[in-house]
């Protein structure tokens, strides 16, 4: 039987919070806490005797919550220099692994200076090698990446204990994306919305999230004072409509996300209270609720009618900006909706002040659908 991976002497298939307590031992410090639904995902900082600097460890488990595999980052550089050697000192981690039954799987040494920063991204140009034991996939792939924001490289190692399938793929790349928008949220002034900050003009931020996956429903056109455009695309693991409306300068300020109906007001119930605790550990508890709903014999009724209301509001920052979750039904059908709204406060104009100020969790005040039904 096949030996299972190890880290800094730790084997890999056990238990997340066993596998952190182990690294701290060995003096790594945990930087956000295990986090995550079906799969959990941590991040660690620490320093190599043999390595000038700090790394970052994402920690990740499968649905079993046992740790399957790390992505360990180096430094960022601008200077290629500095790149090599960290991909020269990451190699030779990673050949350590031979001792295990892992073989040389594949390897590309590309060329390149500080001005293909973009060639990195687009990956038209690569520097990585990567080592496999057929017996059951377990794997180690180092490579150079480069920042999407700034023009640094940094070289990133990926150890993956035996096959993951790809649903847990899927399942860690959608968590570890909410983990990335968590954290540049804490450093932004601006929301973050799926991994964006909100501090671009629309027609950019319309760019961005085409590369992330979404299509344009609608052209972005200006309507009176307003920049507005409509998009599908993945939100939270599954399909939404996305509209984006900028203020009167044409930066982003205002973003709604319609998810799928849903069959029945308990299963919107349901989901409801799911974003609630997503956005609870992003945000803190909201800062108003309302559910006149719980004891009605007929919530579909009430909400079409607008008498009662299953909403939350989250106040985000100092400077205005807030996002709501409302269950939402349209007048003529009878399966109800999620409408999240992404409003940020350093976007917003003086005209707009009703809509930020106090908004009272009715997103009813904001007049837009009739923007939308001439666009």
């Amino acid at each position: 039987m096949d030996k299972h991976l190890t880290f800094e002497g730790i084997e890999f298939n056990i238990p997340l919070n066993k596998f952190i307590a182990k690294l701290e031992t060995r003096g790594f410090v945990l930087e956000t806490p295990p986090f995550g639904n079906k799969m959990k995902t941590a991040v660690m900082k620490g320093g190599d005797a043999d390595y000038d600097g700090i790394c970052e460890f994402l920690i990740s488990t499968n649905t079993k919550g046992i740790v399957k595999s790390i992505i360990v980052t180096g430094e960022e550089h601008y200077l290629v220099d500095n790149v090599l050697a960290d991909f020269d000192y990451f190699q030779k981690k990673a050949e350590e692994y031979k001792k295990y039954g892992l073989q040389l799987l594949d390897q590309k040494d590309d060329y390149f200076d500080e001005d293909d920063i973009d060639s990195i991204r687009d990956g038209s140009l690569e520097k990585l090698v990567a080592f496999k034991r057929e017996s059951d996939s377990s794997s180690v792939m180092v490579s150079v990446r480069a920042d999407s924001e700034d023009d640094t490289f940094n070289v990133s190692m990926l150890i993956t204990c035996g096959e993951v399938s790809d649903k847990d793929i899927n399942i860690q790349q959608d968590e570890i994306e909410f983990l990335e928008s968590q954290i540049l949220q804490r450093e932004s002034n601006h929301l973050v919305f799926n991994g964006i900050e909100m501090s671009r003009i629309l027609d950019d931020f319309v760019e961005e999230l085409k590369s992330k996956g979404f299509r344009v429903k609608n052209e972005s056109q200006w309507i009176e004072n307003r920049e507005i455009a409509t998009m599908y695309g993945p939100f939270m693991g599954e399909p939404s409509e996305l509209s984006l409306c900028s203020n009167s300068e044409g930066d982003i300020s205002i973003i709604l996300v319609r998810k799928k109906e849903r069959k029945s007001f308990e299963v919107a119930k349901e989901e409801f209270y799911k974003l609630i605790d997503i956005y609870t550990k992003k945000y803190g508890s909201p800062s108003e609720m309302v559910d006149d709903l719980l004891y009605m014999s007929n919530p579909i009724s009430a909400l079409k009618e607008e008498s009662a209301k299953l909403a939350a509001l989250f106040k985000i920052g100092e400077y205005g900006s807030s996002i709501s979750i409302h269950v939402k039904i349209e007048e003529n059908s009878r399966f109800p909706y999620i409408l999240i709204s992404y409003f940020d406060g350093l976007n917003q104009d003086s005209f707009d002040d009703d809509i930020t100020d106090d908004v009272d969790i009715d997103l009813d005040d904001i007049d837009l659908d009739d923007y939308y039904d001439d666009i």
